[in-house]
């Protein structure tokens, strides 16, 4: 058994996710486990520092009184991580395990998955209004924009063009053009998935 990170240590959100990976580890295999993590001190001092900043400001004016945030490089290692305000308070790692909707944010791996399909930057999609189901998606600020590229439809988030994207490409495999680019969460293959419904974690979109 491994000791737990202690309150007061720099990262200790991070620290105590890796440690769960490592006791994890150590409870099924044999002799000595050495976990080495990919913090960087600097940059996770950084981060704590914006999150306490934020939270002071724009988040006290918002109501708002917890913050996670993760830095990651493309290969997946995790620089810095902020689970939440205070660890001495609530050891509750909001980056690893607070579930969310990631709204519009999702329209990544739609998009994407269109192209690893074969649709091109410029290839037509319709924006005009569209039900399914006794459910209609609006995109913010009301109206819609008849044909658009994706490239347009991308740029300016429209709602009905990516839901009706992700219809053509099918939803199951919008799935799994996110399982591939990492997110773990459960995917609830309905319509409204495009625009972000089904809710995972910062860590998952951010990988």
């Amino acid at each position: 058994m491994m000791p737990p990170p202690p309150a007061g240590l720099a990262g200790v959100f991070c620290v105590d996710w890796g440690w769960s990976g490592g006791q994890a580890l150590a409870d099924v295999l044999e002799g000595h486990v050495t976990v080495t993590g990919s913090r960087d001190p600097d940059l996770q001092k950084r981060a704590e520092a914006v999150v306490t900043v934020v939270i002071a400001g724009k988040g006290l004016a918002a109501g708002a009184t917890q913050a996670a945030l993760v830095a990651m490089t493309p290969d997946g290692q995790v620089r810095a991580m902020v689970g939440g305000v205070d660890y001495a308070q609530s050891q509750f790692n909001r980056a690893t395990d607070a579930l969310r909707q990631p709204g519009s944010t999702f329209k990544l791996p739609v998009f994407l998955t269109a192209l690893a399909m074969g649709y091109g930057a410029e290839d037509v999609i319709s924006d005009a209004p569209i039900e399914i189901d006794g459910w209609a998606p609006q995109t913010y600020g009301g109206g819609n924009n008849g044909n658009v590229t994706l490239k347009e439809a991308f740029a300016r988030s429209l709602n009905a063009a990516t839901v009706r994207l992700a219809q053509e490409i099918g939803t199951d495999n919008v799935i799994a053009g996110a399982r591939q680019l990492g997110i773990e969460g459960t995917l609830t293959e309905s319509p409204s998935l495009a625009l972000g419904t089904s809710e995972v974690t910062l860590l998952d979109m951010t990988e």
